[in-house]
């Protein structure tokens, strides 16, 4: 990728290199032809080629290539093991595929365990995310159609089990957040798109930069910004935006203020997840959790001010996420959010100056939130420009 001026190597995520991993070590089992490379499907489209390393007959791992990135993963093995058990033998709390109900998947050595509530997974799975579990599942369907299912699976009380492992991955996750989500053990399988992009600082903001300069070079002088790929698919899913030019800011939310007020863009709109953008509204304009993480302190302050009584202030406090933040205000949840967002609209305007600016602010579990006091105008064009 070019960042600024330089190339930059993308890379891989944990996700895409367990579905790898395990792609390799349902076909190896099927054929007993060791495996060299495997090529996955990647979320966002397109595909990737990576290189598989045989442990055994049926169990493969992936190195991971963070490219650029300063990924603490980065080089770790991330394992896959194909294997067909008693279905009495199916281990607790495992995944089940919803396409074939004879498939599970579960988390090994240096996969984390969830013992919190509040996460994506239950209390007692393995920390695989959404994305990379479809893909893990999604890369075994498409082995057994290919080779032959009832070769695979030869007997009716046999299931097959898919296993992810990260040797070493309970030393790599106290380098991560993991321990303060509550997730024990090792990393989580994470990813999105499947690929890592980097993430230097000055290579990014140039980046935001060269972009801002390009849409503004073609014409399009009022400016959309989303963190990341949350917020691009809930403005072409969900605000209907299909046709609308995004630049990802990524953490860089003052930045992206400031380049835009520098290259005389005409209006500003910030879409993103409340996880995200509510730091906003404590004048944090670098987003990124270990330059300022006041999630909680905001949310508690904003429900007090709103009049939310102590036993709900103390529940929002123990939320590890955002969502369950929302979602421990119950009743007190709308008043909060709009005291957020006049504070929030409040921090944007007197970073933008007289440059018009707003932002919308979703949840995926909530849906919209609102949005700040200049962003209806803004939105309202970029829906007539989109048709």
């Amino acid at each position: 990728m070019i960042r600024g001026q330089k190339k930059m190597r993308s890379g891989y995520t944990t996700g895409t290199c367990a579905a790898a991993a395990v792609k390799a070590a349902l076909l190896s089992s099927l054929t007993d032809r060791e495996q060299i490379q495997v090529s996955v499907a990647l979320p966002k489209g397109g595909r990737a080629e990576l290189p598989v390393h045989m442990i055994s007959r049926n169990e493969y791992y992936v190195v991971k290539d963070a490219g650029d990135d300063p990924d603490v993963t980065n080089h770790c093995q991330v394992c896959g093991k194909a294997e067909w058990i008693d279905a009495k033998e199916i281990p607790a709390h495992a995944f089940s595929d919803e396409g074939n109900p004879r498939m599970y998947l579960t988390g090994g050595d240096g996969v984390g365990v969830v013992t919190k509530s509040g996460l994506s997974q239950e209390v007692g799975q393995a920390a695989i995310n959404r994305v990379p579990r479809e893909m893990i599942f999604s890369e075994a369907c498409a082995v057994l159609e290919e080779v032959g299912e009832e070769e695979g699976i030869g007997k009716k009380e046999e299931v097959l089990l898919l296993t992810v492992s990260v040797p070493g991955g309970g030393e790599i996750a106290k380098r991560t957040f993991n321990p303060g989500l509550g997730i024990e053990g090792g990393i989580s399988i994470l990813g999105t798109s499947g690929i890592v992009d980097p993430m230097s600082e000055k290579a990014l903001v140039d980046t935001i930069e060269v972009e801002i300069r390009q849409t503004i070079a073609l014409g399009h002088k009022e400016l959309l910004f989303v963190p990341g790929n949350y917020g691009e698919r809930y403005v072409r899913e969900d605000l209907g935006l299909k046709k609308a030019s995004m630049i990802q800011c990524s953490n860089y939310i003052g930045e992206a203020m400031d380049l835009s007020c520098a290259l005389n863009a005409k209006s500003v709109l910030f879409v993103g997840n409340f996880g995200k953008l509510v730091k906003v509204a404590a004048g944090i304009m670098n987003t990124y959790s270990r330059a300022a993480d006041a999630r909680w302190e905001i949310v508690v302050s904003h429900a007090a001010l709103a009049g939310a009584p102590l036993t709900v202030l103390q529940r929002v406090r123990a939320s590890l996420t955002t969502d369950q933040m929302l979602e421990n205000l119950g009743d007190m949840r709308e008043k909060t959010v709009e005291s957020i967002l006049l504070e929030m609209d409040r921090h944007l305007k007197k970073r933008a100056g007289d440059m018009p600016i707003g932002a919308v602010v979703f949840s995926e579990k909530f849906g919209c939130l609102g949005q700040t006091s200049g962003a209806g105008e803004i939105l309202k064009r970029f829906r007539k420009e989109c048709g």
